[in-house]
């Protein structure tokens, strides 16, 4: 796959909105393949490979709102390194009417580093969005690696029916990126990931 420089994305005309690139496995919803807890919200039923699948999923609190506030003030793609009918199975249930999800990317989007590590390359959206106007959310710091300005870290989620983190996440999205020129400027003296992304590649 390729991806365009970033020049090339700066000369893109953008869409009306910012891009909101949302991660779905442990950001929005945690599903429990082991099947280790008990009591979930749902259960997702696909099918994968021409058998049949079902696995227990947990809704992190307050996803629903989230998603339907933030469809005012953004483009939505839900952008998932897991399969795409597992995926489409859990977005279908968040999404039934298919009115907030405008975009779906799977693994298969993403770079794959010896199947260890999926990056989430966001010049993929190039021919819609330019780079300022993108912004993703993702529990993993190394998905957004290659556009680390770009990214906002959410703490991982499995089943915590107390977790607020898509609340304090969606009024950042709201009160600062929404609201600014470029939402990596906002990223970068919020949260600094560059320094912190140098400092771990230093140790590798």
């Amino acid at each position: 796959m390729k991806f365009k420089s970033e020049q090339e994305l700066e000369e893109q005309i953008p869409s009306s909105k910012k891009l909101l690139v949302l991660d779905l496995d442990e950001t929005l919803v945690h599903a429990d393949f082991e099947g280790i807890f008990l009591n979930y919200d749902t259960v997702i039923s696909f099918t994968c490979d021409g058998c049949s699948h079902s696995v227990g999923v947990f809704l992190r609190p307050g996803v629903n709102d989230f998603l339907q506030i933030l469809k005012e003030q953004f483009d939505i793609c839900i952008y998932t390194a897991s399969s795409s009918q597992y995926a489409d199975a859990v977005i279908d249930y968040l999404d039934p009417e298919k009115k907030i999800v405008t975009k779906r990317l799977y693994r298969d989007d993403c770079i794959n580093i010896g199947n260890k590590l999926f990056i989430k390359d966001l010049s993929i959206f190039a021919k819609e969005y330019i780079m300022k106007d993108i912004v993703i959310v993702d529990n993993s710091m190394y998905s957004f690696m290659n556009n680390i300005s770009n990214g906002i870290l959410i703490s991982s989620f499995y089943y915590n029916k107390s977790d607020l983190e898509l609340y304090s996440v969606m009024n950042y999205l709201i009160d600062l990126v929404a609201k600014s020129d470029d939402v990596r400027e906002v990223n970068a003296s919020t949260f600094n990931f560059s320094q912190i992304m140098e400092e771990i590649e230093k140790e590798i």
